[in-house]
């Protein structure tokens, strides 16, 4: 009785503790997990993939200068196609008089926006693209002048050039935004460190501001140019010049009036704070400068240094102005 009670005892105390045992066994592994289970909820990796490609990044000069070259190439393809369907319409002997001088400075301009596209592609080559944006500007200035002279004759102009007119300004407009884009991103790197108070000086300013700075400006511009056409003509316009000098200075003297009538464009664009136009007719000014500048340096012997001083100083004004613009729109 007495050996039963004692393995009975024994039995009982190996149950306790295999018990014992199998429940701490089963009850330690569920702490970690507990553990474990917390920065899971935090951080999921698969959130973490999915939040990566929200945003999209700018795009950089290389990626903007090939897509803007796209679309010059297309507008290129389209201005010649255009032309030569445009002489074979309305050049003709049935044709009023005016329509066919309409079709012949169609013709010249269409060719200036040509060259106007090749400055462009080479601007893009090199990811010049503020000198870019004034050659896009260019194109859509040029076609702008063979509408502007089917407008002259009334009933409402040329419905194709008009249509024309409006798909070029359509493309360049897009090019114009996605240089102004990629260079306004490129120049406000470095605005993000300054502090404080550096941001309240840079704020953007209202339309109706900028519309004011950039006509003054605009009009320096005039009165720089017409003193500097007289000067010049004074300088240069003379027996003992060159005939290729004196070629120049004729063609300066056409230039530069075109770059009045620009800034007069300009100035009526600013009145209405038509903003986008305000731009095309700036970089057109600017444009018309370079050209009084690029007669004499194809003469050799770096130019003329005051007609290229002129033109340094015409590119920044108006390169300033440009970056006001741009901003405001």
């Amino acid at each position: 009785m007495a050996l039963a009670k004692k393995t009975l005892a024994i039995i009982l105390i190996f149950a306790y503790i295999i018990f014992t045992t199998c429940t701490n066994a089963q009850s330690k592994p569920a702490k970690p997990a507990g553990k474990s289970s917390k920065p899971a909820t935090k951080l999921p990796v698969p959130h973490t993939k999915r939040t990566t490609p929200k945003g999209k990044a700018p795009k950089g000069n290389a990626e903007v200068a090939s897509m803007v070259a796209k679309q010059m190439q297309g507008v290129r393809k389209k201005i010649d196609e255009f032309n030569a369907s445009l002489k074979k319409r309305l050049n003709n002997p049935k044709s009023p008089p005016r329509t066919r001088e309409c079709v012949s400075q169609c013709d010249e301009v269409f060719g200036a926006a040509i060259d106007d596209i090749k400055k462009t592609l080479d601007s893009l080559k090199s990811q010049n693209l503020v000198k870019a944006n004034f050659d896009v500007s260019a194109v859509a200035t040029n076609v702008d002048t063979c509408a502007d002279c089917f407008n002259d004759m009334g009933k409402g102009g040329d419905a194709e050039v008009k249509k024309l007119c409006d798909w070029v300004r359509k493309i360049t407009g897009d090019a114009l935004v996605a240089l102004q884009k990629a260079a306004a991103h490129k120049s406000s790197k470095p605005a993000t460190k300054p502090p404080v108070p550096h941001t309240k000086r840079t704020a953007p300013k209202g339309k109706a501001e900028v519309a004011n700075m950039v006509a003054k400006q605009m009009q320096g511009v005039r009165k720089k140019i017409n003193e500097f056409n007289a000067s010049l003509k004074k300088r240069l316009n003379h027996p003992k010049s060159p005939p290729r000098t004196r070629e120049c200075v004729s063609q300066c003297d056409e230039v530069f009036g075109a770059a009045i009538d620009d800034i007069k464009k300009t100035l009526n664009s600013l009145k209405s704070q038509n903003l986008m136009k305000a731009n095309f007719d700036v970089s057109a000014v600017a444009t018309n400068v370079d050209t009084c500048a690029d007669c004499f340096d194809d003469m050799g012997k770096g130019g003329d240094a005051e007609v290229k001083k002129l033109c340094d100083w015409v590119r920044k004004i108006t390169g300033d102005a440009l970056a006001a613009l741009q901003k405001a729109a």
